[in-house]
């Protein structure tokens, strides 16, 4: 996500808006006087990416940025910067939270359809003795509205520090 050189202008920058990324991250600051810098940055924004995937079940932050982009319904092409489509993401968070509430919704709604005949029988005389069956869990690859919500104050923190730079 960020390169050695900058980590450098952040550094120069916006040092405050770092320390806040790494705190919303839970990632502890380094201590950057110790070591060889670029290996400290390296290490660094290794650490920010996998947090960063691991909160959006994605490889990249490209991947996170496509992901939320899909979910929400919204048109990008794949030659768009980091920049733009963060933008694109933050641009059109209201878009994205409902689309992940109606995909919820289609999930817990799976369709008889989909069930062999032997399940849909056992699922009707289930529900003809009131018998609740718990929602499907969600697919790794799923995002929750919960997940996406707690997802965009690091974002907004990610374009404040692009921004600044």
């Amino acid at each position: 996500m960020f390169k050695a050189t900058d980590f450098k202008l952040i550094r120069r920058n916006c040092p405050k808006e770092l320390d806040k990324l790494l705190q919303r991250m839970k990632i502890p600051a380094p201590n950057f006087n110790s070591g060889n810098e670029f290996e400290l940055y390296d290490k660094l924004d290794k650490e920010i990416d996998e947090k960063f995937c691991e909160r959006l079940n994605c490889k990249s932050d490209l991947d996170g940025y496509a992901k939320l982009l899909d979910i929400g319904g919204i048109k990008f092409g794949l030659s768009e910067t980091r920049n733009n489509m963060l933008k694109k993401v933050l641009a059109n968070r209201e878009k994205i939270l409902q689309g992940a509430a109606a995909q919820v919704v289609n999930n817990n709604s799976s369709s008889d359809s989909d069930l062999s005949i032997l399940a849909r029988i056992i699922r009707f005389f289930k529900r003809l003795f009131g018998i609740d069956e718990p929602a499907p869990p969600q697919p790794s690859n799923k995002l929750s509205r919960e997940q996406i919500k707690n997802a965009f104050p690091i974002l907004e923190q990610i374009n404040k520090i692009f921004d600044l730079i």
